[in-house]
């Protein structure tokens, strides 16, 4: 992905022809620089985006149009050079890397993708939808299993080595099943409103959850949660540290940041963001935070998780942010945005500041 191209995608709802081989390969090197709510949004303001449009490093590569209305979600595979990202449109779509070339695509839901993940040793992908279902798929689209839900899932996350998925619903439930079946193990109400974030620590096994009215809760997956200390503001998105010594949430313009300690303690940190930061991640060295915003702003950044400064600032959408990720060897970061767009940066190829 050495020089920028940008990609009309072919319409979603006409099936890519042809699935080449997947071959597995060594992770590559890690860059040591380099490290979902529902219903289809608007557009972010106009004044804002064309303000901002001039600023931050261009993407490496641009699929236009890649998912029909919004491009919802977008993950790395763990150990094969694959990417996925899933739309409002309900379909999936698979990219290879290095040069985020398309591969396939396919009528996942019935309703936005609200988040999708690799499994079984990167040969097929499990996708959660506002259609009030887990999938498990091949990865040439072949449906493995499906399982409904009692509420429309806002956000999942799944583990391999816990064999764990944990999905949050609109019912203000937690859901968390056995991942080789997609068997219901156990069911979490810690929240009178819809779960707006889910993160799940895999060496701690411990569950986090975050809703509207700034309550996040943390424990095992079978319960029972404990309240940490209370955020001045609603939680859209949580992620563990590596260590799982620190948890973060994302709220409006700013990180809020707990310490896992006997005692938890919180800070709120303050960023470059002018709106809704709606999805975080850490790198794989936890020394930077990979965030995306939306309403009245659409920057992707990367941030320092101890203070909220930018680190790296990259090009913003066209409209408003949707989800942010980075590749577990810490290369590459991808977004997916209102603006129907999935973008790839490789930031091996990249200064260290921006």
């Amino acid at each position: 992905m050495a020089a920028r191209r940008r990609i009309v995608s072919p319409p979603e709802n006409q099936r890519d022809a042809g699935y080449p081989e997947i071959v597995p390969r060594t992770r590559m090197p890690i860059n040591s620089r380099a490290r979902r709510s529902l219903g289809v949004a608007t557009a972010c303001l106009g004044l804002t985006v064309a303000a901002c449009s001039g600023r931050g490093l261009p993407p490496t590569v641009v699929h236009d149009g890649a998912h029909t209305s919004s491009a919802w979600t977008v993950t790395f595979a763990q150990a094969v050079p694959l990417a996925a990202s899933g739309g409002a449109g309900g379909r999936v779509r698979l990219w290879r890397l290095p040069e985020a070339e398309p591969l396939g695509a396919w009528p996942a839901h019935e309703a936005p993708v609200t988040a999708l993940a690799f499994i079984d040793a990167d040969s097929a992908l499990l996708s959660a939808s506002e259609d009030a279902s887990l999938a498990r798929w091949n990865l040439s689209g072949g449906l493995l299993a499906r399982v409904a839900t009692p509420a429309a899932i806002t956000t999942m996350v799944a583990d391999a080595t816990n064999n764990i998925v944990i999905s949050g619903h609109a019912d203000g439930a937690v859901r968390v099943w056995r991942l080789n079946d997609l068997t219901l193990q156990h069911t979490l109400t810690p929240l009178a409103g819809a779960i707006q974030a889910v993160a799940y620590h895999s060496a701690s096994g411990r569950v986090a959850t975050g809703g509207a009215d700034g309550r996040v809760l943390i424990g095992p997956p079978a319960g029972p949660l404990r309240e940490l200390p209370r955020a001045p503001g609603a939680t859209f998105s949580l992620a563990f540290s590596p260590d799982g010594s620190m948890l973060t949430g994302s709220g409006w313009y700013r990180l809020y940041q707990w310490t896992l300690a006997s005692q938890p303690q919180l800070r709120v940190l303050s960023t470059l963001h002018r709106g809704l930061i709606r999805a975080i991640q850490f790198s794989p060295d936890g020394h930077q935070l990979a965030s995306i915003s939306r309403l009245t702003d659409s920057a992707v950044l990367l941030l320092d998780p101890g203070t909220g400064a930018t680190l790296m600032r990259l090009q913003p959408h066209d409209l408003c942010g949707r989800d942010v990720a980075l590749s577990p060897d810490g290369r590459y970061l991808a977004s997916a945005s209102d603006d129907a767009s999935v973008r790839f940066w490789d930031l091996s190829a990249l200064p260290a500041k921006q």
